[in-house]
């Protein structure tokens, strides 16, 4: 026994020592840590880290791809603070860090001689691209590429019709729309869903058009002389870009406060008017298209023109390059051209031609964190990946795999095959728009009440006074809001000093490893304690069940309990994210009562609760006693796996191809529709207010659940068969007996779908949210979507866990009334 001890010692002290010697590898080594979302550059981004460690073997390069959710991994990374945060990332994804002076400035930087060029560093960007997203003048985004839209047109059709090409003048190609339109030709293909008026092709064209007639505007809310962040160099130019002019923030808000920028002048209603009679010669069922098969309606011919990205436009061209090089048929099949936008002349409130609204696409900043040499070693990086060398890697090691371009390099000396070269042409020398009146200033939530208002009234839903009305409302309410976010004290004249990301936020994320070691400690004194209580002779296996319990315990503090009072103690705080989260009281609570988004969503929960529990219930019950009616036992067990097949498909994936059914032009259902003859029947599903819920209601017919199909094929086998005897004796009738015997006998069973179902059904948003994002306008919006916008959309994570904490007591209250209604009776 003593040399077992000595051993086990012996070994101790051995790994003890092991762990306390220095690692072989270098502990001085920088780590420099690069997180992307750009799947198609990320084998670039490979071979460039690999090249660079070679190169520079004190330097080791952390690379992170996040394909899905870049946005809230960002955001998460910054509030916890400290080394989560990475050094190189996308900061378009996060709105507001650079206020909060969570990025760093890189003006010096690029001053300084770029060592893998040879030259300044900035020398090798378009100026233009590389001040695109300058914040008060300072550069803190460096561009890979750049990216732009425009119209994309068959020549062959238009010839067809007696057009040559795309008109240069708005009302030209108007009437060129409207002859294609007479002749049974749609004229325009374009995206009309969510996504495309949130950040897509109608987004786009809106903040074009707002740049044709607000130009001049500019003005009003760029900085002035005696403003902290005046810059003298610089100067409004209609007719070119107006990127370096510095927008004072606070100046922008006093706008719209005074009434200086009015959304309801007749200049709001003139960009308005304008977007619809260009988008009354979009497809039909232009709401309920999105982007993809809006070109999908342009390559198949079923369209004459289409908004296409630069990224795109080059996709196509090198797909028809390698099957012309191939001798196959390439994937278009028809002489195709790109145009820039007509020019709207003999309108005096129209301002001049479209300016371009594109710019970088892939951009990389810095975080301003790390000692001197870390942060030399960032920069140093950065530079490596884009100079022209490193840039010309990312585009080569794409091109090699088939991988998609954004668009034109931003970086000069990076070339392109001439054949993707020549199709940019017409994206070059348009100059480009400065983003001001999309929604208040640095408002992601006016995007959305600008998004639902404008489709109701393109559908006509609404009259355009009606939604100039409530668009101007919700920028008012905005105001205190964005002030409050970006610390602005509504002096433009003084400098509001931002406080550091993660300074008043970050201690609600740290409290966690605390909170599990409390969490721990109680659960091992109640251990004890029983172990106490239990007696000798239950002492033993008491200590082991509580220390098997322990890790299960520690996930369960950790990522279940923790989070929920986390959430709670969120809904009465002011926190977006980053930054400090101040204490508001039941604020939150007060706005989630006279929310009218929450109350419209209302209606939508009962109809999508309702239906969810008669789907869950009554179908699978029928498809349970269908299956057990069956004589022949093979063929009851291969219905049965074909019922249960469903659930090895991601749930995404079903969504996704449920969409595609509903598509209104290329969709499997309109398509069957017409197929036989019912084209009347044939219906704009997700893009119609009268429709949309219902689409939503009928998705995953016939709705034979295969959880609830298991549960109630459970309970009917195990009732006695000398129920079904009995019955027998009483009436002949199959219907009669399920639903008066078999039915009530299953009580328990459908108790648990109830509830289950009824917990779900309020929690999940997963196929709104993909489908439809609560639009058109807010016909399918719902409680748990709307606190989904609020956290991950709009960055109001205080609001949003006040409206879960809300969902939370409604649920577990209703809970409990199901429970009560459905519990077994004597």
């Amino acid at each position: 026994m003593a040399e077992r001890r000595s051993g086990s010692l012996l070994l101790f002290l051995l790994v003890g020592l092991t762990l306390a010697l220095p690692r072989a590898s270098p502990a001085s080594a920088e780590t420099v840590s690069l997180a992307v979302n750009t799947p198609n550059y990320f084998p670039g981004f490979q071979e460039l880290a690999a090249a660079y460690e070679r190169e520079n073997p004190g330097t080791r390069i952390e690379l992170s791809l996040i394909p899905e959710g870049y946005g809230t991994w960002l955001r998460t990374r910054f509030a916890a603070g400290g080394d989560l945060v990475p050094d190189l990332f996308h900061v378009n994804f996060i709105s507001g860090l650079v206020q909060e002076g969570g990025v760093r400035f890189l003006d010096e930087a690029l001053d300084a001689l770029n060592p893998h060029s040879g030259e300044p560093w900035a020398d090798g960007f378009d100026r233009a691209l590389l001040d695109r997203y300058a914040y008060n003048g300072r550069v803190y985004q460096i561009p890979l590429d750049a990216v732009e839209i425009g119209l994309v047109f068959n020549r062959d059709l238009l010839a067809a019709h007696g057009i040559d090409g795309v008109p240069e003048d708005w009302d030209g190609f108007l009437d060129a729309c409207a002859t294609l339109q007479d002749a049974g030709v749609t004229p325009l293909a374009i995206g009309g869903d969510a996504e495309s008026f949130r950040v897509g092709q109608v987004a786009w064209l809106h903040r074009m058009l707002m740049d044709v007639y607000l130009r001049d505007l500019l003005p009003v809310v760029a900085a002035q002389p005696g403003d902290w962040d005046y810059v003298e160099a610089t100067a409004h130019d209609p007719d070119g870009s107006d990127l370096l002019v510095p927008i004072n923030t606070e100046r922008a808000l006093l706008a719209f406060r005074e009434g200086r920028i009015d959304v309801r002048s007749d200049r709001f209603r003139s960009i308005h008017r304008r977007l619809g009679e260009l988008l009354a010669f979009a497809q039909p069922g232009f709401l309920g298209t999105d982007g993809q098969n809006a070109t999908r309606l342009f390559l198949q011919q079923k369209a004459a023109m289409g908004l296409m990205l630069s990224g795109e436009v080059l996709d196509l061209t090198r797909r028809e390059t390698d099957a012309g090089a191939s001798g196959a048929a390439g994937p278009v099949g028809f002489r195709w051209g790109v145009s820039w936008l007509p020019t709207i002349r003999g309108d005096p409130l129209a301002l001049g031609a479209f300016r371009g609204v594109g710019g970088p696409a892939v951009v990389l900043s810095a975080s301003d964190r790390g000692d001197a040499a870390h942060r030399e070693a960032v920069i140093d990086f950065l530079r490596y990946i884009t100079s022209p060398a490193g840039v010309q890697v990312l585009f080569d090691s794409a091109l090699e795999r088939g991988l998609p371009l954004n668009g034109l390099p931003a970086v000069d000396g990076v070339e392109l095959p001439p054949a993707l070269r020549d199709k940019l042409d017409a994206f070059e020398g348009n100059g480009f728009v400065k983003d001001l009146f999309l929604s208040l200033s640095a408002d992601p939530e006016g995007v959305f009440e600008w998004r639902s208002g404008a489709q109701d009234f393109l559908a006509g839903r609404t009259t355009l006074d009606a939604f100039l009305a409530g668009y101007h409302a919700s920028n008012l309410r905005a105001i205190d809001g964005v002030a409050r976010q970006y610390h602005l004290d509504m002096d433009p004249r003084t400098e509001d000093l931002p406080r550091p990301p993660g300074g008043g936020g970050a201690w609600l994320f740290r409290l966690g490893p605390p909170a599990v070691g409390l969490g721990l400690l109680g659960f091992a004194g109640l251990g004890t304690w029983h172990a106490w209580r239990a007696g000798p002779g239950r002492r033993r296996p008491t200590v082991l069940a509580y220390a098997l319990l322990t890790p299960t315990f520690a996930l369960l503090i950790a990522f279940a309990w923790y989070p929920a009072a986390l959430g709670l103690v969120l809904g009465f705080t002011d926190w977006r994210g980053g930054g400090s989260a101040s204490f508001v009281g039941v604020d939150h609570f007060r706005r989630a009562l006279d929310d009218p988004r929450l109350w419209s969503g209302l209606w939508n929960q009962l109809v999508l609760l309702g239906t969810a529990i008669l789907k869950a219930t009554v179908v699978p019950f029928l498809a349970a006693e269908l299956l057990l009616t069956l004589r022949r036992r093979r063929v009851a067990h291969a219905l049965r796996s074909a019922f249960l097949l469903p659930m090895l498909v991601p749930a995404v994936v079903v969504i996704l191809l449920w969409k595609f059914v509903y598509d209104p032009n290329l969709g499997v259902l309109n398509v069957a529709l017409r197929t036989v003859g019912l084209d009347a029947l044939a219906a704009n599903w997700l893009g119609d207010a009268d429709t949309a819920l219902a689409a939503l209601v009928l998705m995953n017919a016939p709705w034979v659940g295969a959880l609830g199909l298991l549960i109630y094929l459970a309970g009917l086998m195990d009732l006695p068969a000398g129920v079904h005897e009995a019955y027998r004796l009483e009436s002949g009738s199959l219907w009669k007996r399920w639903w008066k015997v078999d039915f009530p006998l299953v009580r328990t069973q459908t108790r648990i779908m109830v509830v289950l179902t009824f917990i779900l059904s309020l929690q999940d948003f997963q196929a709104i949210l993909l489908m439809t994002d609560g639009g058109p306008g807010t016909a399918t919006i719902i409680p748990a979507l709307r606190m989904y916008h609020q956290a991950f959309r709009f960055g109001n994570f205080g609001y949003a866990a006040a409206i879960g904490t809300l969902l939370f007591v409604v649920i577990l209250g209703l809970s409990l009334v199901n429970l009560r209604l459905l519990r077994e009776r004597p």
